[in-house]
């Protein structure tokens, strides 16, 4: 599993690279936020007051409300949470009851209607709204609930792209940020599993792992 350590000592990298540019030459930055999660939002924004803290300018796109300020902007994806929780789509106490199995699925609808409520907000016509000639220097993104929003990629010409998430256990992280998840020893993040699995739990485990990769290509 990704541990707490783990999960530290790629924000300290993270950090140390970006922050390494002097703060007298600020860049302009489109941080692109896919989870709608406050404890995600609150992870993510240590990284992002530490850049402007810095000098730089930062555009968030976000389906959490927050309050803007000097060199930060929040650009609200407000039709997220409405989309999810709609004639109750989303019950996460429910959720937690699903098995593995079902989990597989539901997580990956759940990014699926993520994705419907952001593209239905209003606030992504503000960020769409924004000149062509408009220069980012950098994107940094949460790839958590897939890449939705990555055209925006397109509408700034393409600036470097850094992908980044506080929740790095589901299988097909390693496409995006690369690493590896041995199925043998490494549970799917909705298994009661430790490392040492007996050869049943490492079949179930690789079909998990599996049917996560393949259905999050396919959606």
């Amino acid at each position: 599993r990704f541990s707490t350590m783990d999960r530290s000592r790629v924000l300290v990298l993270f950090l140390v690279a970006v922050l390494c540019v002097p703060s007298s030459d600020g860049a302009n930055i489109l941080a692109i936020m896919t989870v709608p999660s406050p404890s995600h939002h609150i992870w993510n924004r240590v990284w992002m007051e530490a850049l402007v803290d810095r000098g730089h300018n930062l555009t968030v796109v976000t389906q959490d409300k927050d309050t803007s300020r000097a060199n930060l902007t929040y650009v609200l994806l407000e039709n997220v949470y409405p989309t999810l929780f709609k004639d109750g789509a989303s019950n996460y106490v429910e959720m937690s009851k699903e098995s593995a199995l079902r989990t597989v699925f539901s997580f990956l609808d759940y990014y699926d209607s993520v994705c419907e409520g952001a593209l239905a907000s209003k606030g992504l016509d503000v960020i769409r709204a924004y000149p062509k000639e408009f220069k980012f220097d950098l994107v940094i993104y949460d790839y958590g609930c897939g890449p939705c929003l990555l055209p925006l990629l397109h509408k700034f010409n393409y600036p470097p792209l850094v992908s980044l998430t506080p929740f790095n256990n589901p299988p097909y992280s390693v496409d995006v940020v690369g690493g590896h998840k041995q199925f043998a020893y490494t549970p799917y993040f909705a298994l009661n599993y430790d490392s040492k699995m007996n050869f049943q739990q490492r079949a179930y485990n690789t079909l998990l792992c599996l049917l996560s990769s393949a259905y999050a290509l396919l959606i």
